[in-house]
């Protein structure tokens, strides 16, 4: 499962409802301070293994030569474009987050080069970033100096997140093609931009800095976000952060003033996210402060932010991958002398990440003992087809084939009191990312920098080499000045909802949950309906199946027609809603009214989608109202029918809120050789013609709300699309115009 992002409401509700019940016999976080056994202090070992993530999400035809990874085979060599990175625990690239990672693992090398060194590193470190830099030249076509079209994506998300299983077996229909562009999708140009100059930076190949000119000349000819498929997955809502995050490594590799310039058109100041794919602001403004771009004051909001011995949270989604570019952006920052008590306030949230933490877990695989070991991810798994998955709903790595994915940081806790499983289907706490590791391998070179501790390890598991060169002088077992709280794990917290009630088993078997909360939908340009997107997340226990869903609700209006759906998606653009209710319309969707003023909402859920539900996600299902004629409605409660299990127990709620900003994400040379670039070609074939205008559905040539208003028109009957309106208004392709097809297209106005 591909992260994805909920910057913005799909429907522009006013409101949206996130509840969470964990499964039966689990505290939705265990309190206490139990210290792991691992040492917390080893950074030398932790930059060592979080190179290899990489290694193991190679794609293309030279992994086999280049990947430190025995298990690792080429694949995918059928692409146009060769090369890259799988994303996460899948196999599509989305360019925006590879960009992403390209270019801070960049920064992590240009701000702790010396720690890269001193452990020998650094040969390893440059196979990696070699293999970002080709891929990204190979996906950008060149005339003269001037760009004439890039790949944004390679593969398609909904296509691959249909497969599972080995990269090396998974065939061209099960991945798909390349994504050119000839306009558009500035934010993903400038971030290839990013890398491509702080490649430039740290290795001198002077084709990295011809390519990362031209990337950015047409970042700044084309500055909107990316669309399309990638936006259902990574979704920016500004391309002037890429910007200017690109200009500024173009600035430090040229000393070209007009770069300099350009970062104060952007704009770019205080934005309370962290350093990440999807807001670069805190690390553009960062590295602009350390070049004389703008002052360090900039910043102080952000570092004003790393203080005390709590867990360091912003969202459910990756928290850990959060945590660990904080902590590299505050030892940055430590660097050159600004704020306090910065490196010590890192080392206290490593400690945390490493094992110091309420589920006594490392969450970097391979760490520790007490690591992690069923991340969610399809080559590490030892699983080929869904079919092969255990009876225990899909939360171990297979025991005969599965691999251990050294160095990779899962998810981590999904809230702020540290609720965490080991659990192979859970993305949340469970899946890995290419930029995820990013920030870890950006802190644990900076913790290296600062205290010099630990040493790197003599093998690692399923490892051709140690990725180190040769053996390593250890450092001092201790820093030489310790922090006094240095060694306190953070203080947990436990969650809490004050609007919310513990769900309580009911008689019928299953679970009920008061809620009481008032929802308001708001109403569209020139149209009398109201719309909405409200959603609730249950994770059902392995030995239950969910039969059915009762959303009983009230208003002081005639509620009226009401439209929604069940399934297992994740985000507000979903794309696995076809475990559905046993009533669906053409369309997938439930369409039913309520006469009165207060009544029911109800999803029957077949026994067929029950099974799906525990064999591939592990109980997790969500519903949601699409569409409802009254403009205001309290939910009363909410009550989860189950069959096959005991009701007896009592599950402890872990309620979250719904995230602003996500989350759900490389063949290289022996890291012995200085490696030699592949000469960048133009693809062999060209990219098909298409002229779908996707959302145009009035068919006047342009995108506007007065499509979102037509097709909102057709889809209650008021009007009916044309054979080519209902083409451009297919925004996922899936061959019918429904709802979701709505949503997306409301995305480009949210």
């Amino acid at each position: 499962m591909v992260k994805k992002n909920l910057t913005g409401k799909a429907l522009a509700a006013a409101a949206a409802l996130t509840l969470t019940l964990s499964s039966l016999g689990q505290s939705a976080a265990v309190l206490g301070n139990k210290v792991s056994a691992a040492e917390t202090d080893n950074y030398a070992k932790l930059l060592q293994q979080s190179l290899f993530f990489y290694d193991a999400n190679m794609c293309g035809k030279t992994v086999e030569k280049d990947s430190l990874m025995q298990w690792r085979g080429n694949c995918h060599t059928f692409s146009e474009v060769d090369g890259g990175y799988h994303d996460a625990g899948d196999h599509a690239m989305f360019g925006l987050p590879q960009g992403y990672t390209a270019s801070t693992l960049g920064w992590a090398y240009y701000e702790f080069k010396d720690s890269f060194e001193k452990l020998g590193l650094s040969a390893h470190f440059k196979t990696i970033s070699d293999h970002f830099a080709t891929f990204f030249k190979n996906a950008t076509v060149l005339n003269g100096n001037s760009v004439s079209k890039i790949c944004i994506q390679k593969g398609v998300g909904d296509t691959d997140h249909s497969y599972w299983g080995a990269p090396e077996k998974q065939g061209n229909g099960e991945f798909g093609g390349c994504d050119w562009r000839t306009n558009g999708c500035g934010d993903i140009a400038a971030e290839y931009a990013a890398s491509l100059a702080a490649s430039y930076v740290n290795f001198g190949n002077a084709e990295d800095l011809t390519y990362a000119k031209a990337l950015y000349n047409y970042a700044k000819q084309n500055q909107s976000c990316s669309d399309g498929d990638c936006t259902k997955f990574y979704k920016s809502n500004s391309s002037n952060d890429d910007l200017a995050w690109a200009a500024t490594w173009l600035y430090i590799a040229t000393k070209d003033g007009s770069y300099k310039n350009d970062v104060a058109g952007f704009k770019v100041g205080y934005d309370y996210w962290v350093h990440g794919w999807s807001n670069v602001n805190e690390g553009a403004l960062i590295l602009g402060a350390e070049a004389g771009i703008n002052d360090w004051s900039a910043v102080q909001s952000y570092l004003g932010a790393y203080n005390g011995n709590g867990y360091y949270f912003l969202d459910k989604w990756g928290s850990a991958r959060l945590n660990c570019s904080a902590q590299m952006c505050a030892l940055v920052a430590n660097k050159h002398g600004k704020g306090s008590n910065l490196a010590a306030w890192a080392k206290g949230q490593m400690d945390y990440i490493l094992g110091k933490n309420p589920a006594n877990t490392c969450f970097v695989i391979g760490y520790a003992d007490n690591s992690a070991k069923n991340p969610h991810h399809r080559a590490a798994s030892g699983y080929q087809g869904y079919g092969e998955f255990n009876t225990e709903g899909f939360a171990t790595a297979s025991p005969s084939n599965g691999k251990s994915l050294v160095g990779a940081l899962v998810g981590g806790p999904s809230d702020q009191g540290g609720t965490y499983q080991d659990n192979m289907n859970d993305y949340v706490c469970n899946e890995v990312a290419l930029d995820y590791n990013a920030g870890l391998v950006g802190a644990a070179a900076g913790l290296f920098s600062v205290y010099k501790t630990g040493t790197v390890a003599a093998s690692i598991p399923g490892a051709k080499s140690n990725g180190a060169g040769g053996s390593v002088p250890s450092g001092p077992s201790n820093p030489t000045q310790a922090p006094s709280n240095s060694t306190q794990a953070p203080a947990t917290q436990a969650p809490s909802n004050p609007t919310q009630t513990p769900p309580v088993s009911n008689s019928n078997g299953g679970y009920e949950l008061k809620v009481n909360e008032k929802i308001t939908y708001t109403k569209l340009p020139d149209d009398d309906k109201m719309l909405g997107w409200d959603w609730a997340d249950f994770k059902i226990p392995s030995t239950e199946k969910v039969t059915k869903v009762d959303f009983n609700i009230s208003s002081s209006k005639t509620i009226g027609k009401w439209v929604g759906n069940f399934g297992t998606s994740t985000t507000v653009a979903p794309d696995y809603w076809y475990m559905n209710d046993k009533n669906l319309d053409s369309d997938g969707n439930v369409t039913k009214s309520i006469s009165g003023n207060s009544g029911t909402i109800t999803w029957e859920v077949p026994e067929e989608a029950s099974k799906i539900i525990q064999m591939q996600y592990g109980g997790q299902v969500k519903f949601g109202v699409w569409w409802i004629d009254c403009d205001e409605f309290t939910i009363d409660s909410i009550k989860v029918t189950t069959s096959g299990g005991s009701s007896s127990s009592t599950p402890t709620q872990a309620p979250t809120q719904t995230p602003t900003q996500t989350p759900t994400v490389t063949p290289t040379q022996t890291p012995t050789q200085t490696p030699t670039q592949t000469p960048t070609q133009a693809p062999a074939t060209q990219a098909p013609q298409n002229n779908t205008v996707k959302g145009d559905v009035d068919t006047n040539g342009s995108v506007s709300t007065a499509d979102y208003i037509e097709l909102m028109d057709a889809l209650i009957g008021k009007k009916t699309l044309s054979d080519t309106a209902k083409k451009n208004a297919d925004m996922n392709d899936d061959g019918k115009v429904s709802i979701l097809d709505l949503i997306l297209l409301r995305n480009k106005f949210a």
